[in-house]
C-alpha cells in the first residue's frame, strides 16, 4: 500500500516520489509500476507474453514512462485517456481478456504518490 500523497512536496513527479521512498532507480520504478498495475489475473502469463512477443506490452511500458513524469493527477489521466485511444490496444486478446495495464490500477497508484 502507497504512503499518503500528502506525505510528498508537489514539485515531485510520480516516479521521483516512488523512487524516493522505494530506493529505487527509475528504471525499477517502470518495472515495478507496470506489474502493480497489470490486473492479477494477468499476471501468470504476462512472462510467456513477453517471452513470445516484448512488443506486446509497447502501449503498457509507454502509459508507464508517461506517468512517470506526472506531477499531478490530472496528468496521468492525460496519458490514460491517450493510452485507452493507443491503436496498439485493439488485439483481441488484449480486449477480450483484459492482459494489459489497468487504467484502474493505474488510477490508484497514481493517487498513492501525487496530490490532485
Amino acid at each position: 500500500m502507497p504512503p499518503q500523497a500528502s506525505m510528498y512536496p508537489d514539485s515531485r513527479t510520480l516516479g521521483e516520489s516512488y523512487c524516493a521512498i522505494h530506493k529505487v532507480e527509475i528504471g525499477e520504478f517502470r518495472r515495478r509500476a507496470f506489474w502493480e498495475c497489470l490486473p492479477k489475473r494477468a499476471r501468470p502469463v504476462a512472462p510467456l507474453i513477453l517471452l513470445a512477443n516484448n512488443s506486446y506490452f509497447a502501449a503498457d511500458r509507454d502509459l508507464i514512462s508517461s506517468i512517470a513524469t506526472a506531477r499531478r493527477l490530472d496528468e496521468v489521466e492525460d496519458a490514460i485517456v491517450e493510452f485507452t485511444s493507443d491503436l496498439r490496444n485493439v488485439h483481441w486478446f488484449r480486449t477480450r481478456f483484459e492482459v494489459r495495464v489497468s487504467r484502474r490500477r493505474v488510477r490508484a497508484f497514481a493517487r498513492g504518490y501525487l496530490s490532485r
